[in-house]
């Protein structure tokens, strides 16, 4: 009796982590979010840019995400949600004030940047986040 077995690839548990730990959820308008996303698929990122309504439908998938980057004041409806998780947080905001930064101090781990972003620097800043390379010290920082 001949018997065919089916010979499954082996799993490689470290791209499937890596893969994970790169998506990204990208809360913003819908302009800047499809142009935040574009920018972050060539760089080789996995955006995820849900309408504003849909949201909702989306937190309840945190664990997915290694970074959320969110405008302010976007950022601010979420941010129980956000630190529940403890997933970083890179908010994009058009000025800084106190209460960016309040927002900023309620996240383990948080940086700001201000648009127009120095989009150069933002691509190394999410890679940055997105791998751990970013210090909590404090919990936020601005760039």
């Amino acid at each position: 009796m001949i018997r065919h077995l089916k010979v499954e690839p082996p799993i490689d548990l470290g791209s499937i982590f890596f893969v994970k730990k790169k998506k990204i959820l990208v809360l913003d308008d819908k302009h800047f979010s499809r142009v935040c996303s574009a920018i972050l698929e060539r760089e080789g990122f996995f955006p995820e840019t849900p309408e504003y309504e849909k949201i909702s439908d989306t937190l309840h998938r945190w664990q997915e995400f290694g970074l959320v980057v969110a405008s302010y004041p976007i950022a601010e409806s979420f941010v129980e949600k956000i630190q529940e998780s403890g997933t970083p947080v890179l908010v994009l905001s058009d000025f800084v004030n106190r209460e960016v930064v309040e927002i900023l101090k309620q996240f383990e781990v948080a940086r700001c940047l201000i648009k127009p972003l120095d989009f150069e620097y933002f691509i190394g800043l999410v890679g940055e986040m997105l791998h751990g390379e970013v210090s909590k010290q404090g919990g936020l920082g601005l760039a």
